[in-house]
């Protein structure tokens, strides 16, 4: 017997309309918000959370702290003057910093090295800037400068230690890249602070950086090419008065071999004058020594030695007072250069030198 074959006859789909098909029912919704879906959600918010935790949350710590952040008007002149990020205003408004005259600086900042121009200081324990107030014309762009250094040092102690891992290997490979520059910079650090220094000082101070770390201090300004300038300014007159004592310097290092070698052939020559004058007296007191021609010969010759001789001495003389003048010209450029060194020294505090 033939099996009956049911042969089922209905529309394609393309040709199904909204409401027709199979009794015409309606598709049933899905469910989005599963029980899996939600276990994942809850997931990746704690992920989320955690990372902010680690990476972040200092910022919290910061907006609590800034509150009721009132700056003078010369701290918040630094602040425009730097052009801050969200984040280096939020550190700089939390860090709060301070322009101190000298006492106070060396109080807070504990300065007592007369030797040791120190111009500004973070305190950790108390997460504070203190910036040395320098009013001198010609270095005032010294507080700025000193203010993004003391900047990052608040920044870098915010880090978590993967972020300074981090950071300290391009610094490291920085390092390899300029050894000499760095180490004479960091000379009278010890060495668990050089890492530290390296970051504070590569951002301030240098024209050309990696591109990783452009990038990581472009979290904090907004131009750090800027930031370069301000040192490079108060830097020029120390510059140019340094390569102009150097310069003086070589000159009278060269003319005082030049006097000394000259003065030790003029004292020879005045030893080996008066050893023939001396004989020639003698040979003169002795009766029969000298016949009249010899003796005026002689005598001629002696007294044209002499006079060539006293116009040598003046000669050397004028060398030696000219010597002498360019020494006192060197000697009030240094002190016009101390002057200023001194005004960036909270242990000095004394009035620059005027020009001369």
């Amino acid at each position: 017997m033939e099996e009956a074959k049911t042969k089922l006859a209905g529309a394609k789909e393309a040709d199904l309309k909204p409401g027709q098909g199979t009794q015409g029912a309606k598709p049933a919704k899905k469910k989005f918000w599963t029980p899996g879906v939600v276990a994942l959600t809850v997931v990746c918010a704690l992920i989320v959370a955690a990372w902010f935790w680690l990476m972040e949350r200092q910022i919290p710590q910061d907006w609590v702290a800034s509150w009721g952040y009132a700056p003078t008007e010369e701290v918040a002149e630094l602040e425009e003057a730097l052009d801050l990020t969200w984040r280096g205003q939020l550190i700089w408004a939390a860090v709060n910093p301070t322009l101190e005259e000298a006492e106070a600086f060396n109080e807070y900042c504990d300065s007592h090295d007369a030797e040791v121009s120190v111009l500004g200081c973070y305190a950790p324990s108390e997460d504070k800037v203190y910036i040395y107030l320098i009013t001198d014309e010609t270095l005032k762009d010294a507080n700025k400068s000193t203010a993004a250094h003391e900047l990052l040092h608040a920044a870098w102690d915010r880090m978590t230690e993967l972020e300074q891992a981090e950071v300290r290997g391009w610094l490291d490979e920085l390092y390899e890249s300029d050894r000499e520059w760095f180490d004479e910079e960091l000379s009278t650090y010890e060495d668990d602070e050089w890492t530290e220094e390296m970051y504070t000082r590569a951002a301030t101070k240098r024209r050309e950086l990696p591109a990783e770390l452009e990038e990581h201090y472009g979290k904090y300004f907004e131009d750090r090419a800027q930031v370069v300038q301000y040192y490079e300014n108060y830097q020029e007159p120390l510059n140019e008065l340094n390569a102009d004592l150097d310069e003086r310097w070589a000159e009278l290092d060269e003319l005082d071999v030049a006097i000394e070698e000259e003065r030790a052939e003029y004292i020879a020559a005045v030893d080996e004058y008066n050893g023939r004058v001396e004989r020639f007296n003698i040979c003169a007191d002795t009766p029969g020594c000298f016949n009249e021609t010899t003796f005026a010969w002689q005598r001629q010759q002696l007294t044209a030695e002499g006079d060539e001789l006293d116009a040598w001495q003046e000669a050397l003389n004028e060398r030696i007072r000219d010597y002498n003048q360019k020494l006192a010209e060197y000697n009030e450029k240094e002190a016009v250069l101390q002057g200023l060194y001194n005004r960036m020294n909270s242990n000095e505090a004394g009035e620059a030198v005027e020009e001369v």
